[in-house]
């Protein structure tokens, strides 16, 4: 599962200081794994803003890009590797979204089980236009 973190988290001290309780919360047991990918998607003083054509909302003011992973024991019962899935999807991707509030998902990152706001949220009208809704 992915989260675009918005630049907000990154300019004020006590939204980065809950992203880092939220990644450490995610890591605290060794189950899951966090991998992050700086951007340098939002407007600066130094560069030109982009312009508004990003299909997902979070990649316009995305300071960062994460995955939250977890490894498929292949040796265990498939119920346990589910269990495993499920706690991602019901324990820390709600912390992570509370971390950072106006963040999105990368629909191709998203988890089946997802239960989030992922249409509403990553799907601005011009691109619901184009399909006909």
């Amino acid at each position: 599962m992915s989260r675009l973190v918005p630049a907000e988290v990154a300019r004020k001290t006590d939204a980065t200081a809950a992203f880092v309780d939220a990644l450490r919360l995610i890591v605290a047991y060794r189950t899951f794994l966090v991998d992050c990918l700086l951007l340098n998607a939002f407007p600066s003083p130094s560069t030109s803003p982009h312009p508004d054509n990003a299909v997902s909302r979070g990649w316009r003011n995305a300071f960062v890009g994460c995955n939250m992973n977890a490894y498929w024991n292949f040796t265990a019962p498939f119920a346990s590797n589910l269990a495993t899935k499920r706690e991602m999807v019901e324990r820390y991707i709600p912390a992570w979204e509370a971390a950072t509030p106006g963040g999105a998902i990368y629909l191709n990152e998203m988890d089946p089980w997802y239960q989030g706001d992922w249409e509403g949220a990553d799907l601005p009208g011009q691109v619901r236009a184009a399909v006909g809704g």
